[in-house]
C-alpha cells in the first residue's frame, strides 16, 4: 500500500514538472515567414522563420496591433503577422537558449574594501570544439581553454599535419571561429540571380528548394545560400584551410564546390559580385595525389576549368600550390588560382586560410566521411 502510494505521488510530480516546463509558441508552415523589428510589414525583417519553425511567444511584452505577435527570436523580440499557415501552440519542454531574451541586470554598488589589489592580466575564453561523425551533423564535446586577448580566428583540430586527403576519420569537422568575416556589405537576401550564360534548362535562384537544415547552417554561419540546377551552394564567411573546409561542407551533408560548367561559373562569380564579398574562397579542385592532376574532391569529373593565366608566377613554391580558390577581384575577376592549402598544427594553423563555398545535393543524404 505504502509503495503504491509513493509511485502515485511520483507520476503527479512528473506530471507536474512537464506541464510547468511547457510553453506558448508560435509554428509556421509556409516556406518563409519574415520576422520584423516592429509590427509593421514596413519595417525590414531581421530575420525569417522557415517552415515548421517554431519560436516562443512573449506574453509581457507591449501591445501589438491586431493581427500581429510578438516572439522571441535569436535573444530579441520579434514581430510576426499572422496569416495562413501560422499557428499559436503549446511546445513541450523549455525555450531553446537560442531564443531567450538577454536582460541586463541594474549596475551594483561595490562594498568598499581596505585590501590592495593585483592587476589581472586580460584574456579571453575561447572554446575548442571536438566532433565524431553522425548521420547528419557531428555530436560537440566543448572544452574550455584560456587565451590571450589577440583576437585570432581559431578552428579547432587534433589532426596530424600532412598535405594528403585520406579517408581517416578528423576529429574536428565544422569549423568554428571567434570572429567572422566582415559581414556581407549587402544584406538584402538575394531571391533571384539572372545571367545571360545559364542554359535555358537550368533552374536557380529559388532556395525554397533548399531543405530547412541548410537554411539553419546558413544562419549559424552567418553566411549566404543560393540553389543552381540540382544543387545548393553555401557561401561560409569564416576563414580556414583547405582540409578543414572540406570537412565542414561535409559534416553539413556536402561538398566544396565544383564547378563544371560556364554557366555555374558565371553563376557563382555574379553571385559572389551581388553580395559585395571580395574574398578569394575555397573551391574543392585539388591536385594533391599528382602535381598539375586536377581532381574535385567530390568525385566529379574535371570537364571545366578556368584558370588564371598567370598562375605559374612563383614557380619556386608551384610545386607545392595544390588547393585551388575561385579569387572575385581584380586581375582575376572570378578566374582560379592554386595555392598551399595550409596545414593544422599544435600552435594554430599555417599556410592559406580562407572562406569557402559549400555545395548540397538537393535531396541528398546529409552523411559522409571526413578526411583528414
Amino acid at each position: 500500500m505504502a509503495l503504491n502510494k509513493w509511485r502515485c505521488l511520483a507520476v503527479f510530480l512528473i506530471l507536474v514538472t512537464k506541464c510547468g516546463a511547457d510553453y506558448s509558441c508560435l509554428c509556421n508552415y509556409n516556406i518563409e515567414l519574415p520576422v520584423h523589428s516592429s509590427a509593421t510589414a514596413q519595417d525590414a525583417a531581421i530575420g525569417y522563420m522557415y517552415e515548421f519553425d517554431c519560436k516562443p511567444v512573449v506574453s509581457a511584452a507591449p501591445a501589438v496591433p491586431a493581427g500581429w505577435k510578438t516572439i522571441a527570436f535569436e535573444h530579441q523580440l520579434g514581430y510576426v503577422e499572422m496569416g495562413g499557415q501560422v499557428e499559436e501552440q503549446v511546445c513541450p519542454g523549455v525555450k531553446p537558449d537560442t531564443d531567450r531574451l538577454i536582460t541586463t541586470q541594474p549596475p551594483t554598488t561595490p562594498k568598499p574594501t581596505t585590501s590592495s589589489t593585483t592587476p589581472i592580466a586580460t584574456t579571453r575564453t575561447t572554446t575548442s570544439i571536438s566532433t565524431t561523425t553522425s548521420t547528419r551533423k557531428p555530436t560537440t564535446t566543448p572544452t574550455t581553454t584560456t587565451t590571450p586577448t589577440t583576437p585570432t580566428t581559431t578552428i579547432a583540430t587534433s589532426t596530424t599535419p600532412q598535405e594528403t586527403v585520406t579517408t581517416a576519420a578528423a576529429t574536428t569537422a565544422r569549423v568554428t571561429a571567434t570572429t567572422f568575416m566582415p559581414i556581407f556589405s549587402n544584406n538584402t537576401p538575394l531571391r533571384l540571380v539572372t545571367t545571360t550564360s545559364a542554359p535555358p534548362s537550368v533552374t536557380y535562384g529559388n532556395t525554397n528548394l533548399c531543405p530547412a537544415i541548410l537554411h539553419q547552417y546558413t544562419r549559424e554561419d552567418q553566411g549566404a545560400l543560393q540553389q543552381y540546377g540540382g544543387y545548393c551552394y553555401e557561401i561560409v564567411p569564416i576563414r580556414a584551410i583547405w582540409a578543414k573546409a572540406e570537412n565542414d561542407c561535409r559534416a553539413k551533408g556536402g561538398h566544396l564546390v565544383h564547378i563544371d560548367s560556364t554557366g555555374l561559373q558565371t553563376f557563382v562569380y555574379q553571385w559572389i559580385k551581388s553580395l559585395q564579398f571580395d574574398h578569394a574562397c575555397w573551391t574543392g579542385l585539388h591536385d594533391l595525389h599528382a602535381e598539375e592532376h586536377f581532381e574535385w574532391i567530390s568525385g566529379d569529373h574535371v570537364i571545366y576549368q578556368n584558370f588564371f593565366s598567370d598562375r605559374y608566377g612563383n614557380l619556386a613554391s608551384h610545386w607545392n600550390e595544390n588547393c585551388v580558390l575561385l579569387v572575385p577581384y581584380a586581375p582575376y575577376y572570378g578566374k582560379w588560382d592554386d595555392v598551399i592549402c595550409g596545414q593544422p598544427g599544435l600552435l594554430g594553423d599555417t599556410g592559406q586560410q580562407n572562406p569557402f563555398i559549400c555545395e548540397y545535393k538537393i535531396q541528398a543524404q546529409h552523411a559522409s566521411p571526413l578526411i583528414g
